[in-house]
């Protein structure tokens, strides 16, 4: 059975709409999102755990838009949480120069 749907992508994952009323039917947070792949003209979505998964197809013209804005707000995502749990750390242990801003170096006249 097809139906025409809405899709909504926000900071809290997707969430699929009826089409005349837009009330949200149901939402998939990004930390539930196991991998999505667009193609020409569909988006494959595999939500769930390792162990029960759900795979969502959705027809549609923006497939490679609409993971490229998965892509970006899970890299938002996950770049807080990284720095949230850096942030958490005890501050005894030395920071990575990895991890630090390197100053700039000004240019050496020749």
């Amino acid at each position: 059975m097809t139906l025409v749907l809405w899709l909504a992508v926000d900071q809290k994952g997707l969430h699929l709409l009826e089409h005349r009323s837009r009330n949200a039917l149901c939402t998939y947070d990004y930390s539930s999102m196991l991998s999505y792949s667009p193609a020409l003209n569909c988006l494959m979505i595999i939500t769930g755990s390792d162990r029960k998964q759900s795979k969502v197809i959705l027809t549609t013209a923006q497939a490679f838009q609409i993971a490229t804005l998965i892509k970006e707000y899970m890299e938002v995502l996950h770049g807080n949480a990284v720095e949230i749990r850096r942030s958490e750390q005890p501050k005894s242990r030395p920071i990575s120069a990895l991890h630090q801003n390197t100053p700039l170096v000004p240019p050496q006249p020749s």
